[in-house]
């Protein structure tokens, strides 16, 4: 049966009747209703082949599948094909890593003593990322070196406190935790771990320039007492120790140059004079009495503590230098075809020991003093919370419904790709920068660190380019959407996997992490709806609705908190599930400006004490940091492209789609700080993959450019 229908051809190839007004329908779109009042297409499945008479375009039914109909079976190979490529990939991956073990725990501040070697001296310390690690000073002072673990055993070459420089081979022991060391041409001396929190690895502590102050002593020193005060004395570094009555007891001498310490006191126990040695760095002063032949008769640390007003004051002074350098970072970026937010990302990093602690650590030391870190942490965290909580906000679902199957194709491959090729990359790294925790969650994050896409940065890079509203903008928006989405919820697993509990303990974080998510679902969004009806009625939301928004987002954060999976995952579920209305969300989004001004960079800044891409020191790591680069711009710039022309798209929208979707930055920042925080991560791993992600963030401008997008795009997203 043929059916023949009479429609006007346009210039530009569009065909409507002569009652409907152009443009009306393109030709593969046949199958819809051209003009309901007047003309009806009955039926029009099928594929549809055209001719002109007298000006008139007849369209006439040929057998043979439609456009969609050839779609759908390329889709259902490519789920196929997909689906079983990266199963086959992550099964090798764990199973090849389950045999794989990472190196010895061997960090840790050691002790000589009571036989201190001339060489390390009598406390050294030894931080280790994987089978790197390093020796470095606790003083100005004293020795150095670069060490590789292999097994039970600790080797390198040592330079000494005097310049000289010696080999060093070491037998690890586990349990109970102890280094046999052996010099060149020295006799074995025992190391003991002194149970100290190890020092962050690149960071340099500096002596203070003055000890005058009131410290705590920790343990309390049955000598001193529980609390004593330094006061200067006349004379260069010569200082007056009293206990807590305020009754003189001795004096110390203090080289600021060194961080030596050494003097006299009487204990309280009776008239005993002591002699007191050790030394001073940043805000603690360490402290031993010395026995006879070298031994000791007892520990103890001098914590200088201070008042709230000058506590508070030093934290304010260092979020008011944050603020400026972010701001400043911020301002510079466009100039080279950047966002705004990539340079607040790289202020934050370039005030830690990467850039302000090598080249003046005593600037870094004052701005950032160590008691002042905890309270910059706590702010980060929560302006992480709250901006997490704003990226759930923005995701718009309802864009998913136009090009859904689109969308999840090229969305799937997206993470999928990336998540199996992190998994198996993970396999030889393991053994090389791998942390004690097991297999399993280094991997995870591992593939989860390659899969991200940052979606706020992504929709700033479409806004400053004029994309957003571009049919290629809003396919990238939603896969960036969707995209976050997968990567939460794998964040979720990967965090329940760390403590190394039993399959049947994974299970039930899992099983917990989904009841919350359908209670956010079913029982708080109809709360929040009705609220939303409420604003409808009286123009504005009551205070007390937005404080219950603020208040769920915490409760939500402490939820997943308990359950065992990140903070950041309540306050993005609690976003999401956020009614897109007008008038509260309106409300609700005040709060972005002082997020995003004040408490982000908070987030930045932490985030750059933590990283010294200095530690990326030796050829192996360099090579490492390249080797993750390359495979984050394969895997998702690759997967994307292909998934891309596979649902229709030309060459040139499909490589702009890949390199929008390898956008990582401030989400891949989260996720890496995650990782660290649970020990999931080294320091120098954590070096390296800051590195892939401000490379496959910074050359986002470059290649838009290149394809020719330097404004706007020219071409729309349909199916090629």
């Amino acid at each position: 049966m043929k059916t023949t229908v009479q429609m006007t051809a346009s210039h530009d190839g569009r065909m409507f009747a002569p009652a409907c007004p152009p443009p009306l329908i393109d030709i593969p779109a046949a199958g819809i209703d051209v003009c309901p009042a007047l003309i009806v297409i009955r039926p029009m499945t099928g594929r549809y082949g055209r001719r002109t008479e007298g000006g008139m375009v007849v369209l006439h039914a040929v057998e043979g599948p439609t456009p969609s109909m050839r779609i759908s079976r390329r889709l259902m190979v490519y789920y196929v094909g997909l689906g079983a490529i990266v199963a086959g990939v992550l099964a090798l991956g764990f199973s090849l890593g389950s045999a794989r073990h990472s190196e010895p725990n061997v960090a840790g501040v050691w002790t000589t003593a009571p036989d201190p070697d001339p060489c390390l001296g009598p406390t050294f310390v030894v931080q280790q990322s994987g089978a790197f690690a390093q020796i470095v000073p606790l003083a100005v002072t004293g020795p150095h070196a670069k060490l590789r673990v292999r097994g039970d055993r600790l080797s390198g070459i040592v330079q000494c406190s005097d310049g000289s420089r010696v080999a060093l081979n070491a037998l690890v022991s586990v349990n109970p935790r102890r280094l046999r060391l052996q010099l060149a041409g020295r006799p074995s001396v025992l190391a003991a771990d002194t149970g100290k929190p190890v020092p962050q690895a690149g960071t340099q502590t500096l002596p203070p320039t003055s000890l005058a102050g009131t410290y705590q002593t920790v343990p309390a020193s049955p000598c001193l007492g529980a609390n004593v005060t330094l006061g200067q004395r006349r004379g260069v570094g010569r200082y007056r120790v009293a206990d807590a009555a305020g009754t003189t007891v001795g004096t110390l001498a203090f080289n600021a140059a060194t961080g030596a310490v050494n003097g006299r006191v009487q204990c309280q126990a009776g008239p005993t004079v002591v002699r007191l040695v050790g030394g001073a760095l940043d805000r603690t002063v360490t402290l031993a009495i010395p026995g006879p032949r070298n031994s000791l008769v007892s520990q103890f640390e001098l914590q200088r503590t201070r008042d709230s007003e000058n506590l508070y004051a030093a934290f304010f002074l260092a979020v008011a230098v944050i603020m400026l350098v972010a701001q400043l970072g911020g301002m510079l970026m466009p100039l080279i075809g950047q966002p705004r937010v990539m340079g607040e990302v790289l202020a934050g990093i370039l005030l830690g020991p990467t850039l302000l602690g090598a080249v003046a650590p005593r600037w870094e030391s004052a701005l950032f003093p160590s008691d002042i870190i905890p309270y910059i942490t706590v702010a980060a965290n929560l302006g992480l919370i709250f901006y997490v909580f704003l990226i759930g906000l923005e995701l718009d679902f309802s864009a998913l419904r136009e090009r859904l199957s689109q969308t999840l194709a090229i969305s799937s491959a997206g993470v999928a790709v990336p998540m199996a090729l992190g998994v198996l990359a993970s396999v030889p790294l393991y053994p090389l920068l791998g942390s004690p925790k097991a297999f399993v969650p280094f991997a995870l994050f591992m593939g989860v660190s390659l899969s991200i896409t940052a979606f706020p940065v992504l929709a700033r890079i479409l806004a400053e380019r004029r994309m957003l509203a571009r049919p290629l903008g809003v396919l990238a928006m939603t896969c960036a959407a969707i995209d976050d989405v997968a990567a939460w919820v794998l964040i979720a697993l990967a965090t329940a996997t760390v403590g190394g509990a039993a399959s049947n303990g994974v299970a039930e974080t899992i099983g917990l992490t989904a009841a919350f998510a359908l209670v956010m679902v079913f029982g708080v969004r109809p709360l929040l709806a009705r609220a939303a009806l409420a604003v409808g009625e009286t123009g504005r939301p009551p205070t007390g609705w937005v404080v219950v928004v603020f208040a769920g987002v915490l409760l939500s954060a402490y939820v997943t908190a308990e359950i065992g999976v990140a903070i950041i995952f309540g306050a993005f579920v609690m976003g999401a599930i956020m009614p897109r209305h007008a008038g509260l969300t309106e409300e609700v989004t005040r709060v972005e400006s002082f997020v995003v001004a004040v408490l982000l960079p908070l987030f930045f800044a932490s985030t750059g004490l933590r990283t010294n891409m200095l530690l990326i020191d030796r050829p192996e790591l360099l090579l490492i940091t390249i080797g993750l680069s390359a495979l984050a711009i394969v895997a998702k710039f690759g997967g994307t492209l292909v998934a891309a022309r596979v649902t229709g798209l030309g060459w040139r929208d499909s490589a702009v789609l890949g390199s929008l979707m390898n956008t990582r930055g401030l989400t891949e920042l989260i996720v890496l700080n995650l990782a660290l925080d649970l020990g999931v991560l080294t320091d120098a791993l954590f070096a390296a993959l800051v590195v892939m992600a401000l490379v496959t963030t910074f050359m986002t401008g470059p290649v838009l450019a290149l394809l020719g997008c330097a404004n706007e795009l020219t071409e729309d997203a349909h199916p090629a």
